[in-house]
């Protein structure tokens, strides 16, 4: 009768110990955010969120403009400029000068653009730089003023 009871004894502490061990561990060899990282999107949509931005034109390497709308708490009052989807054909780069930009704007109907360091010089020539992380910049591109941006 005492063998089966210590050996249950032995087996819950071996699974308790392998559950408490395992918690421990996970955070440090599995990533939390999970798929992909999306923590700079997050912080951007949050930013944006903070300052009350509408008609925002987002432009992100990938999928991540869903990242800055569910941060943001308003996909309606976003504009992507490229969807990433094969399945739709490319509308052009609005990046390719300033005044493609500011076209692309124009058409868009966007008052601020979220985007990409590698696309900062040509939003710089257009808009005006509120914010910045890592991977993003947040321009107003609504100011009246700038000649580029008039209809």
């Amino acid at each position: 009768a005492r063998s089966p009871r210590r050996t249950g004894a032995a087996l819950l502490g071996v699974a308790t110990a392998s559950a408490v061990l395992g918690l421990w561990l996970r955070p440090k060899l599995i990533p939390i955010e999970g798929f992909a990282e999306r923590s700079l999107e997050l912080t951007a949509g949050r930013e944006a969120k903070r300052r009350k931005v509408v008609a925002l034109a987002l432009d992100t390497h990938d999928y991540g403009y869903f990242a800055v709308q569910a941060a943001l708490g308003a996909p309606a009052q976003t504009i992507v400029l490229d969807d990433h989807d094969p399945r739709h054909a490319p509308l052009g780069d609005p990046f390719a000068s300033g005044d493609e930009l500011a076209r692309a704007l124009n058409e868009r109907g966007a008052r601020y653009l979220l985007a990409t360091h590698e696309h900062f010089a040509i939003a710089a020539q257009v808009c005006d730089e509120l914010w910045t992380n890592p991977g993003f910049g947040l321009f107003r591109c609504a100011d009246p003023e700038r000649s580029a941006l008039a209809p």
